[in-house]
Order: C-alpha cells, then sequence, then structure tokens
C-alpha cells in the first residue's frame, strides 16, 4: 500500500537555531529540534545532545544578554554552564 505522503510532496519547514544558527527541519514528518518554551527560542537537536549537561557561556556568547533581555536569570551548575530549564 502506498503511503498518503511522499516525501517528493512533503513541504519542510526550516527553522533557525538560536544557538548555532544553523536551520533545522521543523515539519512535516521530522522535527529535528525543540521549542524552549521557558527561554522562548528555538534549538536542534545537535545543538541539544552537543549540549546535554549544560550550556557553556563563552561557546554561545549571544545566549546570556538574550536571556538577560527577556528578565530570565541565569543560573550556571558546578561546572560554570548554564542549564537547560526543566
Amino acid at each position: 500500500m502506498k503511503s498518503r505522503y511522499s516525501s517528493d510532496d512533503d513541504f519542510k519547514v526550516m527553522i533557525k537555531c538560536f544557538l548555532c544558527g544553523d536551520e533545522f527541519q521543523f515539519g512535516p514528518h521530522r522535527y529535528a529540534g525543540k521549542y524552549i518554551h521557558q527561554w522562548g527560542m528555538d534549538v536542534c537537536e545537535i545543538c541539544l545532545s552537543s549540549n546535554r549537561d549544560g550550556i557553556v557561556p563563552g561557546t554561545y556568547p549571544h545566549l546570556e544578554p538574550y536571556l538577560a533581555s527577556k528578565c530570565i536569570k541565569i543560573t550556571y551548575n558546578v561546572k560554570g554552564w548554564i542549564p537547560w530549564p526543566v
């Protein structure tokens, strides 16, 4: 039986990752990232997985000013990294 959806027919929704700036697919049928509601940003699965223990502030220097502009209190873990919101 043929699927209703063909990969040739799909319109891909591409979103820019806030951290690395690369685009990732966010539908249909593939969601290669996540919207972080508490911070109001989209992040690709590569950045999520490579920073699972926390975000090193120096790697993404635009993160701290962005969070401060949103009045989000920045906390750091024991390594000095910014943990993901829970």
